[in-house]
């Protein structure tokens, strides 16, 4: 699909630093927003007229994520370089890149939102449409805020394999069940549940879930969606690999 792009002139930095803005969305673009939608934020720092795209996961399993996927995404979209780091005194890993046009570029063009996202996010409607397009963003999104692991149930060793995702937005968790139903992938929901969590002031957060349980649903999930994240893509290889159980 070709997007018009002629509305975002680059910045003299940007130039210099060679990037350039796809014209076209394609698989990657659309996975990378999915990604940025769980785990980015854009902001903007009128004072200083800053623009700057965060993105940031847990150093110990999610450094591979960003140096073997994020990065490489970056520089094959947009012919930039992105150096990741750790922030926030080495308890986060991942990547800030401080420009206007990449900042408008996803806001505007690919309809990100920005501020305060977390119970913001949807699928763009420049993509929510295109079903070949809404499986990579979930792809995307579930990279950075699903997680695939193996449950106990009624014996003493992991084995039940679950994918569960989490997110704020109750919106978009009903849009990723909504297209689960529709490649007859089985699921459970929570929509606006309450948990306790004594870390904030409230005592309580508010989040959505949704629950992919077994082998055999597990097994449509990586067949339909799939993963990039290096720590998923090796425990579902020990799933497949050790013959768990299969489970509907």
């Amino acid at each position: 699909m070709k997007i018009d792009i002629s509305a975002i002139q680059l910045s003299k930095q940007d130039v210099e630093k060679g990037l350039e803005l796809p014209q076209f969305i394609t698989e990657d673009l659309v996975y990378l927003c999915g990604f940025l939608a769980g785990d980015g934020c854009f902001s903007f720092r009128p004072k200083k007229y800053e623009y700057s795209i965060t993105c940031v996961g847990h150093p110990k399993d999610e450094k591979s994520l960003y140096e073997n996927v994020i990065v490489p995404l970056f520089k094959k979209l947009f012919k930039i370089t992105v150096i990741p780091r750790l922030y926030d005194k080495g308890t986060t890993f991942g990547i800030r890149i401080y420009s206007k046009s990449l900042f408008l570029f996803f806001t505007r063009i690919m309809q990100m939102p920005y501020s305060y996202k977390s119970g913001k996010v949807i699928i763009p409607e420049i993509i929510r449409y295109d079903e070949g397009l809404v499986k990579y963003f979930i792809q995307g999104f579930a990279d950075a805020d699903f997680c695939l692991c193996l449950k106990r149930r009624y014996r003493k060793i992991p084995y039940y394999p679950t994918i569960i995702g989490v997110s704020k937005s109750k919106v978009i968790i009903q849009q990723i069940s909504d297209f689960l139903k529709s490649k007859e992938i089985k699921f459970s929901l929570q929509l606006d549940a309450k948990r306790i969590d004594k870390r904030i002031i409230k005592g309580y957060t508010i989040s959505s879930r949704v629950y992919i349980s077994g082998r055999t649903q597990v097994d449509k999930w990586m067949s339909v969606i799939g993963f990039r994240s290096p720590k998923f893509l090796g425990i579902y290889s020990k799933i497949a690999g050790e013959g768990f159980e299969p489970s509907a």
